[in-house]
């Protein structure tokens, strides 16, 4: 058997009080020796019993043929000490927490790399320039990042800047709020109330319906119009005028239209536009003339400030019928809301 020595009891300590126990022991015709830190007893010629200590780790030895009853009372009183002691200092020792597992090995690299970030256009006119057969889809286009690009209408290179494909116009919104490459310009959204980029020179302007009806305008820098248009749309620049005396009409249509307005050859009448907030405030614009009763954010081009024939239109409109309209190649904006794109080449 070994016994560790208390805190407060050395091995000498111990080996003292076995001999003690020893030396008045009822066994009287023990034979006795004490050498080296050993104590060894037992009948001359008959069983006997060494006890040992290693003081390196307070440690007690024992190798007994007999054990005499006052040695063995003294070594169960040392376990039951020693015992109690290593229940107490378990019950100070903080509880131990299981071994961290190892780090995850790293993830073998993919067989294949990830695909490169598509290249950067100028506009989608150049993507389809390099590619004749480029679908339409998105692009990224310098400077707006990920835009949808139409590759199909009247020869395609399209690119899109300002839409509602979903949902319904947010009363009070500004339809031309953000600058091109805004993260509110994700083509993933229903609606983009985005610029033209600042840097484009833009030669037409597309607006497609819901309906699949389409017009081109082509800008033109000797018209009134033309230039309200692209710098509401291009610059924000905020402008309203009222029947001007040389019309901005369509390029080319889609072929007809299901409804009269200004853009269609019947009428032949764009003359009208506007683009502000509070737009009767806007003294000498041609908004006063109209009695213009406008007093949030509006867009429309049509044939006179009204809420019919309209080309496209976005948020207000005239005459005190409310906020949140939007439709294009539209007889009454009053009536009817229509989804439509607008893009530039």
């Amino acid at each position: 058997m070994a016994i560790m020595a208390g805190a407060q009891q050395s091995t000498l300590m111990v080996l003292l009080h076995v001999l003690f126990a020893l030396t008045h022991s009822t066994e009287s015709n023990l034979m006795l020796e004490s050498q080296h830190g050993n104590i060894r007893f037992g009948e001359d010629g008959g069983p006997h019993c060494t006890i040992s200590a290693d003081t390196a780790v307070s440690k007690l030895y024992s190798s007994c043929d007999f054990m005499p009853p006052d040695v063995q009372k003294l070594f169960d009183e040392q376990e039951e000490r020693i015992q109690r002691l290593e229940t107490l200092v378990s019950s100070l020792m903080p509880p131990q927490s299981p071994p961290a597992s190892p780090p995850p090995s790293p993830s073998s690299p993919p067989s294949t790399p990830p695909p490169p970030f598509p290249p950067a256009y100028s506009e989608c006119s150049e993507a389809l320039a390099e590619n004749s057969d480029a679908p339409s889809g998105i692009y990224n286009i310098a400077g707006m990042g990920l835009t949808y690009c139409d590759m199909t209408t009247h020869g395609g290179g399209w690119t899109r800047f300002n839409w509602i494909t979903g949902g319904a116009f947010p009363s009070g919104a500004d339809p031309l709020e953000y600058a091109a490459g805004s993260p509110a310009c994700s083509p993933d959204r229903d609606i983009g109330r985005c610029r033209i980029p600042a840097t484009a020179t833009p030669q037409e302007l597309l607006i497609v319906n819901a309906r699949g009806e389409a017009a081109v305008w082509t800008f033109d820098s000797n018209n009134q119009l033309s230039n309200q248009v692209l710098g509401a749309f291009r610059d924000k620049t905020l402008s309203c005028s009222y029947q001007v005396s040389h019309p901005w009409q369509p390029s080319w249509t889609a072929g007809a239209f299901s409804q009269e307005h200004c853009a269609t050859q019947a009428r032949n009448n764009c003359r009208s536009f506007y683009y502000g907030n509070d737009l009767p405030s806007m003294s000498g614009t041609g908004c006063d003339i109209r009695d213009f009763q406008v007093s949030g954010w509006g867009l429309g081009f049509d044939d006179d400030l009204g809420y019919g024939m309209m080309a496209f239109q976005l948020g207000l409109i005239n005459h005190g019928q409310g906020d949140g309209h939007y439709a294009a190649f539209s007889q009454s904006v009053k009536d009817e809301n229509v989804h439509f794109e607008m893009f530039y080449r």
